[in-house]
């Protein structure tokens, strides 16, 4: 396949002590669809784990969930939230052993419109 694919995985990893916990950044001239993540605690004590949106440009951070995973449990999340090119998925896990498996769509191409920011009347 050829160019960009459009469902990819965005961000996977096994955590480590220390939460290095790894993100994805929309790149320039592209559209995400956030669609899926999934996180198992492959550990042996429990974990908690968030999955947060990130507009670093706006200061605005949204946390899409945040829950506590005993050891062996997974996960998953399933949504459609678009994010915009800069933004950031960030996964949070407080625990070494965590699997963490984020998938989407990218799409080429800048967002057509710009978000609404005008204040409510």
């Amino acid at each position: 396949m050829s160019g960009v694919p459009r469902s990819q995985v965005l961000v996977k990893y096994l955590s480590v002590a220390g939460g290095k916990d790894q993100t994805f950044v929309v790149p320039d001239n592209c559209v995400v669809l956030l669609k899926a993540a999934a996180f198992q605690n492959q550990g042996s004590t429990a974990a908690n784990i968030a999955l947060r949106l990130w507009d670093k440009t706006a200061g605005m951070l949204v946390e899409l969930f945040t829950k506590s995973l005993a050891a062996g449990e997974t996960y998953e999340w399933a949504g459609w939230e678009v994010l915009n090119p800069a933004d950031v998925v960030w996964p949070v896990t407080t625990a070494p052993s965590v699997a963490v498996w984020i998938s989407g769509a990218v799409l080429l191409g800048p967002p057509p419109f710009p978000p609404n920011t005008a204040p409510a009347p």
